[in-house]
């Protein structure tokens, strides 16, 4: 039988009560290493909740720093954390929520010649990038080494949201075969973005890594969730995999 510390037990009290959860998934949570790229908008509130739920080891890769123009969206930061470096930044708040996990900083970039090294032996991959050159690494990555991909994308008041996995269901580049042609998809600092909408497509996201991490529930393989958020609305898209792109990635 797994065994809990008192304080874990009154920690994850409400997570350890829960039907069809309990203590076998909260185990798997603990043993459990996740790597989140990007500790901005999508990446503040997933790992704020993957700290909460108890994600044993979390990795989190940012090479920027925290500027105030950040602060209405990127809420893991702080205004006396301008200038500080995201990964750290995000590093210092989520102990502060749950000193019993482990988090781990990358301040440097990832690129096709380290991403493989860094992300070999997670469990999950969760991915807030806003840059196409990271996502298509991240993807390859995932792909060769079998890892579970949890994607989500902001543009203006919609999102975008799903989980690829190789062998098992769709990857980045099914979505998109090829990057765009430069410039012609806007940045959150030219569309704008509103901060709930990434608070709530993010929360989703680290959802989707615990609901992969201890297998309760159905992860969103296979379909892409599009949230309108001027109507509140989530829409549930099908998507096939393409066995070529596979093949070659």
């Amino acid at each position: 039988m797994t065994e809990f510390s008192p304080q874990e037990i009154s920690r994850y009290r409400r997570q350890l009560s829960l039907a069809g959860f309990g203590k076998d998934a909260q185990a798997k949570l603990r043993d459990s290493h996740v790597a989140v790229i990007g500790a901005g908008g999508l990446g503040s509130p997933a790992l704020l909740y993957l700290a909460g739920a108890g994600v044993g080891k979390i990795t989190i890769f940012d090479s920027d720093t925290v500027d105030v123009s950040n602060l209405h969206r990127q809420v893991i930061h702080t205004t006396d954390k301008m200038g500080v470096n995201k990964a750290e930044s995000a590093r210092q708040q989520m102990v502060a929520l749950n000193p019993e996990i482990a988090v781990e900083v990358v301040t440097h970039r990832l690129d096709e010649n380290n991403i493989l090294g860094h992300l070999r032996g997670t469990d999950v991959v969760l991915d807030g990038t806003d840059n196409f050159a990271t996502r298509y690494n991240a993807s390859w990555a995932c792909a060769t080494l079998g890892i579970p991909h949890v994607w989500a994308s902001i543009l203006g008041f919609d999102a975008q949201l799903t989980v690829f996995y190789a062998d098992n269901g769709p990857i980045y580049e099914d979505l998109f075969p090829i990057p765009p042609a430069p410039g012609s998809v806007p940045s959150c600092s030219q569309a704008g973005v509103l901060g709930p909408t990434v608070g709530i497509v993010g929360s989703a996201m680290a959802l989707e890594a615990m609901k992969l991490i201890t297998g309760v529930g159905t992860p969103l393989i296979g379909k892409i969730a599009y949230f309108t958020a001027l109507e509140g609305t989530w829409e549930y898209i099908p998507l096939v995999g393409n066995p070529e792109v596979t093949e070659h990635v």
